[in-house]
Parts: structure tokens; sequence; C-alpha cells
């Protein structure tokens, strides 16, 4: 009877020995930063897409209208676009953040109206 015992004492401890190491701490590098965004690779020289917004809304993007915080960020040019809401239904605008050099542009694309007749 003390050999059940015995076991069912080494079966438990290797048991919670097993649990205990999967509830570790993961190493630092794999932890992901949930506060901001990166598109491209984290370096010294490129922005965040949180860093990207703060541009944007620093720059003459948020003059024309409000901005989404949500960019689309395309990772093969670095390039994140904000979408501008404006009061202007014709033009649909929106503001490029390349987040490598951190420059800021408006890119503007706008319905023209057909002449009356046609």
């Amino acid at each position: 009877m003390k050999i059940y015992y015995l076991l069912v004492l080494v079966a438990l401890s290797v048991f919670l020995s097993g649990c205990l190491k999967s509830n570790q701490a993961k190493p630092e590098s794999n932890l992901i930063i949930a506060d901001e965004k990166f598109c491209i690779t984290k370096t010294t020289s490129n922005a965040s897409s949180d860093e990207a917004y703060e541009l944007a809304m620093a720059s003459e993007c948020a003059k024309i209208g409000t901005i989404k915080e949500d960019c689309d960020c395309d990772s093969s040019t670095y390039i994140c676009t904000f979408t501008i809401e404006t009061d202007n239904v014709n033009c649909n605008q929106t503001c490029l953040v390349d987040l490598k050099t951190k420059a800021v542009t408006i890119d503007e694309s706008c319905k023209i109206d057909a002449p009356a007749g046609e």
C-alpha cells in the first residue's frame, strides 16, 4: 500500500513540475508592445504607426479634415496611409506618412463632374 502512495506522490510531482514550467515568463525578445504597432521592422530610424499618426496630426493633413487613427500600411513602400474625413464628397483625400523618412504628404483624388448634356 505504501508503494501506491509513493507512486502517486511521484506522479503528482512530475505533473506539477510540468505545469509550473509552462507558466514561466517568456523571454523579453518575444514580447509584443501593445501600445505601438509597427508596419515594418522596428529600428531607431523608422516610425511606428502611432508615431506616424502623430506626424499626420501635426501636418497640413489635420487642417483638411479629421484623420482616422488606423493606417493602411504598405510594408514594401514603407508608407502609412491615413483616411481624411472631409465635407467634400467629390474628393477622397488621404494623408501619406513615410515611415523611413517621416515625410508627410497629402494625396487627393477628386471626381470631375461631366459637363451638362453629356
